[in-house]
């Protein structure tokens, strides 16, 4: 007799479990409706009811199998997949990849300095005479505008250059380019710790994707658009371009004679201008997912692993209310 009542009471906790879950799916071999949870207090929920069912030592079988099946939810609930924007991502990626490319050109080379003692003359001479060259240039167009300014920057220039040795002038174009090859270096390796702390922070857990689920259900079954991004790429991809039309026209001169010319539309306008706002929008996206790319791992690892630490938040919040 205690044992029914266990098993009752036990069976209404488990009811209460599965029904608090918001996302409601159908299990597409079985055709059997599924619930799970979209949110960390869901989950814990579910697990304060399942501690309180283990508590009335049910020995039911079937209930057992029924028990299991909502412990495996709530451990996958909270297990995370890798779950990133595709337009960020590959923003990121192309990104990284643009960065180790020029760092890696001749990389140990310009980081030793591309120059040896036996160019020093010639780098020298060759510099004297460009910077000579740009002060006639300058000096034979004195009235122009802005003239005189760049005049001056170039007199600078030269003066201390004359003030240098050759074998300084080396040290100074070596200095130049280990600097900038290390500027490189430390740009791609910065772009690969982003790339790899973007895709760290997107491992969502399987709760905020049943989340995301339920959300793009319910903008399809009221025909809502997918996002701002798919959105504007539909709407540029969808812009009609006028066929290829052949006809012709009958053309009237002045001494009363005409002529039948055959012309063609063939649209080619449109369409270049359908490809360059394309174009456009994709170097747009790319620059602006660059932008949010520190905001987004911020708020990406806030989410997906920080969760617990909100939800007891919320809870001592609830508790003073």
């Amino acid at each position: 007799m205690e044992n029914n009542k266990n098993l009752s009471r036990a069976k209404e906790w488990y009811l209460e479990a599965i029904n608090s879950f918001s996302y409601q799916s159908t299990n597409n071999q079985t055709g059997e409706r599924i619930s799970f949870p979209v949110s960390f207090s869901e989950v814990q929920n579910a697990r304060r009811l399942i501690t309180e069912i283990g508590k009335l030592s049910v020995q039911d079988a079937s209930f057992q199998n029924d028990l299991n099946s909502l412990k495996d939810i709530c451990n996958r609930a909270v297990k995370r997949k890798l779950r990133p924007s595709w337009a960020m991502l590959i923003s990121v990626l192309v990104w990284s990849i643009v960065n180790v490319f020029i760092a890696q050109d001749d990389i140990f080379l310009r980081l030793e300095g591309f120059h040896n003692a036996e160019q020093a003359d010639s780098l020298y001479n060759e510099e004297k005479k460009y910077l000579q060259a740009r002060i006639e240039h300058y000096q034979n167009k004195i009235d122009e505008e802005d003239s005189a300014e760049w005049l001056k920057k170039f007199n600078e220039r030269l003066q201390t250059l004359n003030a240098k040795s050759p074998d300084e002038f080396l040290d100074q174009k070596n200095g130049e380019i280990k600097d900038k090859a290390k500027k490189e270096l430390m740009g791609a390796g910065a772009s690969l710790v982003l790339l790899g702390l973007y895709l760290f922070a997107v491992r969502t857990p399987m709760f905020l994707i049943y989340r995301r689920r339920k959300q793009v259900e319910w903008n399809m079954e009221r025909g809502y658009t997918p996002g701002i991004i798919n959105s504007v790429f539909a709407a540029l991809i969808a812009i009609p371009v006028p066929e290829a039309k052949m006809y012709t026209v009958e053309v009237k001169y002045t001494d009363g004679t005409s002529e039948v010319k055959t012309q063609i539309e063939s649209g080619a306008g449109m369409l270049a201008a359908k490809w360059g706002l394309i174009l456009l929008a994709m170097f747009l996206t790319f620059m602006v997912m660059l932008y949010l790319l520190p905001f987004a791992i911020i708020y990406k690892y806030l989410r997906n692993y920080q969760y617990a630490l909100f939800y007891r938040i919320s809870k001592s919040f609830s508790r003073k209310s």
